[in-house]
């Protein structure tokens, strides 16, 4: 509202009161952020009380004779707690190196990278862990699915390394 002042005697009390219902808005504005800041810190509270980590039952094993990495059916379990399951599989890899695994539940698809970023510039792809495969000579099972400390299922986003 455009308040102009023609006569300073009746236009003074009309600015006074505009002004004061500035300082009203402004007031609201500040409790207004004041209430947003603390929702979300309670979202966050409640998601990190609430949330699971997604997690992997994947095992995955390093035949250095042949350079491969295969692993077993398994599956991936999200925040949500939904399954995918993940068919067995194999890839050929290179020796002593440290790969980021992740699956492609859209396209069926178990991927391995070098690169974290590389592997994610998919926003499909749900990043399970990393290893390091061994030398030519060794052979080892390593992942979330009963190599893990309890059995089961791992951490999606683990580092692991058995050479």
């Amino acid at each position: 509202m455009a308040l102009t002042i023609s006569n300073i005697e009746t236009d003074l009390p009309k600015l006074n009161s505009e002004l004061s219902r500035l300082d009203r808005h402004t007031n609201d504005i500040a409790s207004l952020k004041q209430e947003l800041s603390n929702l979300k810190d309670q979202v966050l509270v409640e998601h990190l009380r609430n949330g699971v980590q997604n997690q992997n039952n994947i095992v995955f094993t390093w035949t250095g004779g042949s350079l491969t990495i295969s692993w077993a059916p398994g599956y991936v379990k999200d925040h949500q707690g939904h399954y995918d399951p993940i068919p067995a599989g194999s890839q050929t890899a290179a020796a002593s190196t440290y790969y980021w695994v992740g699956w492609n539940p859209v396209h069926q698809t178990m991927s391995f990278n070098t690169s974290l970023d590389a592997l994610t510039q998919s926003k499909q792809v749900l990043v399970l862990c990393q290893f390091f495969t061994g030398t030519g000579g060794q052979t080892g099972s390593l992942g979330g699915g009963g190599t893990e400390p309890g059995g089961g299922q791992g951490l999606n986003g683990k580092q692991y390394k058995l050479f």
